[in-house]
């Protein structure tokens, strides 16, 4: 792998797993994003700046620094500008620009997934403009109303009745750029992840956990493993990936799942090829010992899978997302002294003296914790919130804000 060379369409603290991965294999590490701050850069052996939804732009830097590989961000328009980049330029490990929208677009995939017998919600698809639901659809309240190209939750609501519904409709559009909705219907379970790497249409490494949203209803941001539900449930999860792998005939590599259980039946939200955000997949390998974020890099390089499992630390291990309460400016992460011990690391989205203008908006830190036994993690658990809290100054410290790269993965104390 000397001399070869790989652009990472992202420099987030989401792609800081990706960018490492990169360079133990002794790749050079080109990164592009319009964030110049993100902490991912100050990793690479060069930053170029670029908005990596723009695909064109992203063919020119990869062409232009003689990229051998192409590795996505954890964003949907990322993975889908990545497609892009390997098509154009005959790079590997990807998908056909048709099929990763099919299964990345939820009005694509939602029929996709009905017709060959994935367990989804009922649902239509509102075109742009089309705010009623066809009587034929018989949907039953509550709805969730989706736009289909936005991630993190956003635009995403629910209403229990037909009075709420336009209203809803009108709210996810202002953020939409296509304008086009899914509407399905609501399911209460829990929320949980499935994630697999696929190898000539079979499951050959899964990983699943459970995942809770707060402050927004609908973004993860805390997940602890492993999954609490029946294996069963697992079982016909890799049957039903499988039978997708096949009938897209995906290309090998991750295909993460987000699925709903409740009443003892699942339904699934969405499937994704691109990596999952917030230090996923360092969870992943603390917790099995594959070194996940490095699968992402193999397959885009064409290299062979590696699934030679390290030495993982234990079954009971969770992330949390740091979110400051109110604006002002960023000043690291406060850690409660009985939550200290449990603590592996801290990293830091974002730089000292970010300014916030308001509470609860943006991740100022990621923060990795290993427990004991379950029970200790699942008393922790709703008190993340307030065990480990984001420090904001009223006024920023020191002469000026900075605009350095924040510190990285720090240990606690």
């Amino acid at each position: 792998m000397t001399n070869k060379r790989v652009l990472v369409l992202g420099g987030g603290h989401s792609e800081l797993p990706l960018i490492r991965a990169a360079r133990r294999l002794g790749l050079t590490v080109f990164t592009s994003g319009n964030r110049p701050d993100h902490p991912g850069h100050a990793l690479a052996d060069r930053y170029i700046a670029g908005d990596f939804s723009n695909a064109e732009q992203m063919t020119d830097i990869a062409r232009q620094a003689a990229c051998d590989f192409v590795v996505s961000a954890a964003n949907d328009y990322a993975y889908l500008s990545a497609c892009k980049v390997a098509e154009t330029l005959g790079l590997p490990g990807f998908d056909p620009l048709d099929t990763a929208e099919a299964l990345h677009h939820k009005h694509r995939f939602k029929p996709l997934a009905s017709d060959i017998g994935l367990p989804v919600t009922r649902f239509v698809t509102l075109a742009p403009g089309k705010c009623e639901i066809p009587s034929e659809a018989a949907l039953r309240y509550p709805l969730v109303i989706k736009p289909v190209d936005l991630t993190g939750g956003k635009g995403i609501s629910v209403v229990d009745t037909p009075a709420g519904l336009q209203n809803a409709i009108a709210e996810a559009r202002k953020l939409s750029k296509q304008g086009v909705l899914v509407v399905e219907e609501y399911f209460e379970g829990s929320l949980h992840s499935y994630s697999t790497i696929i190898e000539d249409g079979k499951v050959v490494f899964d990983y699943a956990d459970n995942e809770y949203c707060h402050p927004t209803p609908y973004l993860v941001s805390t997940s602890t493993s492993i999954a609490s539900v029946p294996l069963q449930v697992l079982s016909d999860l890799r049957f039903q990936t499988e039978k997708l792998a096949r009938h897209l005939k995906l290309v090998n590599g991750v295909l993460h799942c987000q699925f709903l259980y409740g009443r003892g039946e699942y339904i699934i939200l969405e499937y994704t090829r691109r990596c999952s955000g917030d230090l996923y997949s360092e969870v992943v390998e603390a917790v099995t010992g594959i070194r996940h974020a490095e699968q992402f890099i193999r397959c885009s390089a064409g290299l062979a899978l590696d699934l030679a499992p390290a030495h993982p630390i234990g079954d009971f291990v969770a992330r949390h997302c740091v979110f400051p309460d109110r604006a002002g400016y960023f000043d690291g992460v406060e850690i409660a002294p009985e939550i200290a011990p449990c603590v592996m690391s801290v990293t830091e989205a974002l730089p000292r003296n970010h300014a916030f203008d308001a509470g609860w908006k943006e991740k100022a830190a990621v923060v990795t914790l290993r427990f004991r036994q379950l029970t200790d993690m699942l008393h922790a658990r709703p008190a993340l919130n307030d065990l480990l809290r984001c420090r904001v100054a009223v006024t920023a410290t020191g002469a000026e804000i900075s605009t350095s790269p924040p510190a990285l993965a720090q240990k606690a104390a």
